[in-house]
């Protein structure tokens, strides 16, 4: 088999005080109180993701899509970086070409940040 090529689309935004970092193609997040840590933390939780279908094989088990609300949040997002998250992940069955992230706000008008504030990782 082939190996999978995927790229990753992540959707940042802010909810109930909390930063979120969604990974749209696993359905896996990040959350915590501060705008650096949900992107480690979904990187984790990717390669948690990934470790169990190499031991399951099961790709449906990996490719559970987020619903059709977060997609709309990516769709109406600003980018703020294309680069891949530090996923340590060394099977040759699934590479992860790279991740584009975009950061959701309902009102842009919001001095909080300025879409292009964040930095790879």
């Amino acid at each position: 088999m082939n190996a999978l090529r995927v790229p990753l689309r992540v959707v940042f935004y802010e909810e109930d005080g909390e930063w979120v970092a969604l990974c749209l193609e696993f359905d896996l997040v990040g959350c915590a109180a501060t705008r650096q840590s949900p992107l480690q933390l979904l990187s984790e939780a990717i390669v948690t993701q990934l470790e169990a279908t190499r031991q399951n094989p099961n790709l449906a088990n990996l490719f559970t899509p987020a619903s059709g609300e977060c997609l709309a949040k990516f769709a109406a997002g600003h980018d703020v970086a294309e680069y891949e998250l530090s996923i340590p992940w060394l099977s040759p069955d699934v590479v992860i070409e790279r991740t584009d992230v975009r950061e959701f706000r309902e009102n842009w008008d919001s001095p909080q940040s300025v879409p292009g504030d964040l930095v790879s990782a």
